[in-house]
């Protein structure tokens, strides 16, 4: 994080004057605090929860295959639909969102052939969390924004307050300030709303698949190839990876909208100083 700030600071010490003019120095103060501030928070904790709940995982999937391969067929099944949720969460998120609910309408018209009912609910709430990650995405790349704007505003304000005062423009500052108070608060109700279709629907999901497991271990049971005792530790087994597919959902989110948060720091770095600095002997 210290290297992050440090060749932020360098990229934009090192702009020409114009390009002050046209980016607010309160914006930039809030890039180099709150967001680099919340990447660190992604190095420090999302990533360490992703890797300890892989291996959690994993864990899980080798006594679930010794203990018996035909159970730990429906545990697999569970991994390859998270998997492939966030295969094609991320090839939607390389495409460019222009609203908050960025609906694919050709995503589930192909699969008018597969009568599964359980793969038709998968895909129906794969569609629901991919949607809901690109709302979170987008909703921390906006919060940023208008923070930013925010501490522009205060800056602006506090710094020139004499001049304010002479004129008497303080309501009308503070209908500026407010403005961006309102559409930050507009913003964060509406990731909540997100936030919560989301828990829903992996909830959902998390919920039916332990169903699942508990009716092919009974059938199992039934039809004497596993005893109760290999069906017990088989529930507990299935529940601990299903916990940690879910503990690693829970992180990802996170760490999408840490990404969507820092965008805005990646295409700072990227420029190039100006020319006087790029010339040799200057």
């Amino acid at each position: 994080v210290k290297r992050l700030r440090e060749n932020l600071y360098a990229t934009i010490l090192f702009q020409d004057i114009s390009y002050f003019d046209k980016d607010k120095v309160g914006t930039l103060t809030s890039r180099l605090a709150a967001d680099c501030q919340r990447l660190s928070h992604v190095i420090g904790n999302d990533l360490q929860l992703i890797l300890r709940n892989t291996f959690q995982g994993t864990g899980a999937i080798i006594n679930l295959l010794a203990l018996s391969w035909p159970l730990a067929l429906s545990a697999l099944m569970i991994c390859a639909v998270l998997s492939a949720i966030f295969l094609i969460l991320e090839g939607k998120q390389s495409r460019k969102v222009h609203g908050f609910y960025d609906f694919d309408p050709d995503f589930d018209n192909h699969d008018g052939q597969n009568t599964n009912d359980e793969y038709v609910f998968t895909k129906k709430m794969s569609l629901v969390m991919i949607n809901a990650h690109r709302y979170q995405r987008k909703a921390a790349r906006l919060t940023q924004d208008f923070t930013a704007c925010a501490n522009d505003v205060a800056q602006e304000t506090l710094s020139l307050i004499r001049i304010v005062r002479v004129y008497g423009t303080g309501k009308e500052e503070f209908e500026r300030y407010n403005q961006w108070l309102q559409k930050l608060a507009f913003i964060s109700v509406r990731e909540s709303v997100g936030n919560g279709f989301w828990n829903l629907s992996f909830n959902t999901l998390y919920r039916s698949t332990q169903i699942v497991a508990v009716i092919f271990g009974g059938m199992s049971v039934l039809s004497c190839r596993v005893t109760a005792e290999q069906l017990t530790k088989y529930v507990l087994y299935c529940e601990w990876l299903i916990y940690a597919a879910w503990r690693v959902t829970n992180s990802l989110s996170s760490l999408l909208q840490s990404i969507g948060a820092s965008e805005q720091i990646f295409q700072l770095m990227n420029l190039l100083p100006c020319d006087q600095f790029l010339v040799k002997g200057k």
